[in-house]
């Protein structure tokens, strides 16, 4: 059984929202994002997955810079908002989309966490 480490979860988008289908992802990371995530330095209350060019982004995710990081003392190193793209498999990213622009979903994440991979 995957065991499961919870860093966010958006309860505001469980109660607004109704649950058509989920699914799990990975996410493109940069940098110490990674490090950031691993102190529970971050927010999905406002975000919301966006359709580009047959990929899906995350939008509006927050993830606070690495407090430890040489990048952290440049004023422009991190983006704590910036788009990150999605990692699913062809056939789903192609599902969502076609929901999306046929029934007007809104595509949301509701938990952020790590698996047992890491």
């Amino acid at each position: 059984m995957m065991e499961k480490k919870l860093i966010s979860q958006s309860k505001k988008n469980l109660r607004d929202y109704r649950l058509i289908e989920k699914f799990i992802a990975g996410i493109v990371l940069n940098g110490n994002e990674i490090k950031s995530l691993r102190n529970y330095q971050s927010s999905i209350d406002e975000s919301y997955i966006f359709p580009q060019q047959q990929e899906l982004y995350v939008l509006n995710m927050h993830i606070a810079t690495y407090k430890y990081s040489h990048a952290a003392s440049l004023v422009q190193a991190h983006d704590t908002r910036r788009q990150r793209k999605l990692l699913l498999k062809k056939r789903e990213i192609k599902k969502i989309i076609g929901q999306v622009k046929a029934k007007n979903y809104v595509v949301i994440p509701l938990k952020l966490f790590f698996n047992d991979r890491g």
